[in-house]
């Protein structure tokens, strides 16, 4: 392993670098401003794509072409958070609701014999909620003493999407068809469906790039829509937003979003390829029933 060797830069350092690299600046101050607030170090990912294993920038391009991608990014992460908290309502309340009356257990989530593994994980869920400051919470723990816990409904509104998606793979098979059979999806696909959008949600909430990105965790794919998924990689953006539109489908039928996705990339000028888009992605999202 070598030593990182990379000396800190100013604002005004960075300006050059990116100068001596043949980046256009026509308005240092304006650009410096930026610099202030988003970093040069964020905004490198998306200059990547206007540069050769040099380093060097491809002839004409400036500042705004970096920015107009960032910009596009940010946009997009706000679109995909809209549409990844109804799917993540909609899965907590399958597992709030469908999964609880099948057991007629309103506290059944507290029990270890529910779960394969992950005990430890899991009791660290059960103290979060008790250390919780969600006002629903403190009102129960103010009001009532047994049981120990708050029911399954107070319990899943209080964790994460990936908290959620967590718990459901440590299910027994049983539990992981009902949740599975809530969508009128094949078990297995279900909730390997769910954890990877969780994954997703986690990369928009965190400001990571979600344009042209290969993610860690591949998706899974549905076979049903096989000809959908193409010859797309199963780590790309492109085979994420089919598994959102799957999901999503089965909460409701409205594809305004996908509208506003092809809007914002002709907005932004965006080639659909560099995300793994075919060319004909809106056509082959909206067939998915």
């Amino acid at each position: 392993m070598s030593e990182y060797k990379k000396p800190f830069l100013t604002v005004e350092e960075q300006i050059e670098l990116y100068k001596t690299r043949g980046l256009l600046v026509e308005d240092e101050k304006r650009v410096a401003k930026y610099l202030r607030n988003i970093s040069y170090y964020h905004l490198s990912i998306y200059a990547k794509a206007y540069q050769n294993n040099n380093d060097k920038f491809e002839d004409g391009i400036s500042f705004d072409d970096i920015l107009n991608l960032y910009k596009f990014d940010k946009k997009l992460r706000l679109l995909l958070l809209d549409v990844l908290e109804r799917i993540e309502m909609s899965f907590k309340c399958v597992l709030a609701y469908e999964v609880t009356k099948d057991k007629n257990d309103n506290y059944w989530y507290s029990k270890e014999n529910h779960f394969q593994n992950g005990e430890e994980d899991i009791e660290k869920l059960l103290d979060s909620i008790k250390a919780s400051r969600e006002i629903y919470l403190m009102h129960y723990y103010k009001k009532y003493t047994i049981p120990e816990y708050p029911p399954a409904w107070m319990f899943f509104e209080s964790l994460t999407f990936g908290d959620c998606a967590y718990l459901a793979r440590n299910l027994y098979d049983r539990d992981r068809q009902i949740i599975a059979g809530s969508y009128k999806l094949p078990k297995k696909t279900a909730i390997q469906m769910f954890h990877s959008l969780s994954h997703l949600r986690n990369v928009c909430a965190h400001h990571s790039r979600v344009w042209n990105r290969r993610f860690t965790m591949k998706v899974a794919v549905y076979k049903k829509y096989k000809d959908i998924f193409g010859e797309s990689r199963t780590d790309s953006f492109y085979a994420y937003l089919v598994v959102m539109q799957i999901v999503l489908k089965k909460i409701h039928s409205n594809d305004s979003w996908l509208n506003k996705l092809n809007d914002l990339t002709q907005k932004y000028g965006i080639a659909i390829r560099r995300m793994g888009f075919p060319d004909n992605w809106l056509e082959k999202l909206k067939s998915i029933k």
